[in-house]
């Protein structure tokens, strides 16, 4: 699991931890696998973009591309 995909998952539990929904309650509104969200919650796996909307949207956090560095690049 890459960094970014780490921190990006722990910025999303701590949005559902203050919001009080639980894992299952945050799947069943996001239609996404319980198992799914646990594991990206754990940061042990990655979600689709439209997976990840529907989390930004129902935690309302807003969702920032970052420019993609090219190879070589500092």
């Amino acid at each position: 699991m890459t960094a970014k995909r780490t921190a990006m998952s722990e910025q999303v539990r701590r949005a559902a931890v203050r919001s009080g929904i639980g894992c299952t309650a945050l799947a069943c509104l996001v239609e996404i696998d319980k198992s799914s969200i646990s594991r990206f919650l754990n940061g042990r796996r990655g979600l689709s973009m439209a997976a990840l909307n529907r989390l930004a949207s129902q935690l309302n956090l807003e969702l920032v591309p970052r420019r993609r560095r090219k190879r070589g690049e500092p």
